[in-house]
């Protein structure tokens, strides 16, 4: 009988460790990740650009509630030049668009510096970078591309640390299944990081529901810009565009360089940045050049055989 009722505690009290670390586990998630909540968070309409502008911790921002990626931000980056006449779109004489690199801006920050000098890189003599030669060139330099695509993340992090967007709290932890509490200092995000971060979502809600709002404070401020570049950092830069467009097209038909072929010069800065990080992706995945000779092989011999 003693048997039987210290086989029973056995089965019972079995899956309580495990019990007990899973919920440790899902109290420091909730603890350690709130941003996790902000993601489903219906934030409200916020007109005004997140971060006060700050395009390096906006990426940053976005890339910590796993949205954003590395192309939209090379994309975005080619707009802001854009804008400010830094580069300029040209139309081959066969068809097709190339983008004229003028001389580095000195003022230029740092990590939009770095980016700029890899498509000079890119670029012929003469300073005009085709798509086709970008994607080699981040074929070739993927470690130099995916260096520059942390540091430019931390960058934009160390910015949102200086708006007090984090703090570093003390935090104790259980360990051995409660009977010893350990204490440590861990970042998290701030309550002002929150209000950014809702901020943040409402300003990209905004633009998603674009057609419910008034254009005429978008075009005397001329803010859509602005607004594109940010679009395009959250993924959908083109379907804006056709809303300027369609909600006043004699506002983006006047003589002015900046304002011809909206819908062209989105395009062509998200085809650029794509093109330049899924050249990155190549190098990443292939890596050693004898595999790729190898697969090259393989699919001749392949084709042969047919």
């Amino acid at each position: 009988m003693i048997r039987v009722i210290i086989f029973v505690l056995f089965l019972v009290l079995l899956p309580l460790p495990s019990a007990i670390m899973r919920k440790m586990r899902d109290k420091r998630r909730a603890r350690w990740e709130p941003h996790g909540n902000l993601k489903k968070a219906k934030a409200d309409y916020i007109c005004d650009l997140p971060f006060g502008g700050n395009l390096c911790a906006t990426y940053s921002r976005m890339r910590e509630v796993g949205s954003g990626g590395e192309g939209n931000i090379i994309g975005s980056l080619l707009l802001v030049w854009y804008c400010m006449n830094q580069i300029d779109i040209l139309e081959e004489k066969y068809g097709g668009a190339v983008i004229y690199l003028r001389p580095a801006n000195p003022n230029m920050p740092k990590g939009e510096a770095s980016l700029y000098s890899m498509l000079m890189m890119a670029a012929d003599l003469d300073g005009i970078l085709r798509k086709g030669n970008l994607h080699k060139l981040a074929r070739k330099r993927h470690s130099s591309i995916s260096s520059w695509i942390v540091k430019y993340r931390l960058d934009g992090s160390r910015q949102l640390d200086d708006m007090g967007a984090y703090e570093v709290a003390l935090v104790k932890s259980n360990v051995s299944f409660g009977l010893h509490t350990r204490t440590g200092k861990r970042r998290q995000l701030s309550r002002k990081g929150q209000e950014l971060t809702i901020r943040l979502l409402g300003f990209k809600r905004y633009l998603e529901d674009f057609t419910v709002i008034n254009d005429r404070e978008v075009r005397e401020a001329d803010m859509w810009k602005w607004y594109l570049v940010f679009a395009q950092l959250f993924g959908f830069a083109d379907r804006l565009a056709k809303q300027f467009k369609r909600m006043d097209p004699a506002f983006f038909l006047r003589p002015d360089a900046k304002t011809t072929d909206i819908l062209a010069v989105t395009s062509i800065c998200n085809s650029f940045g794509d093109s330049m990080y899924n050249g990155y992706l190549y190098g990443v995945n292939v890596g050693d050049r004898s595999y790729l000779y190898r697969r090259r092989g393989r699919y001749s011999s392949a084709y042969r055989a047919r």
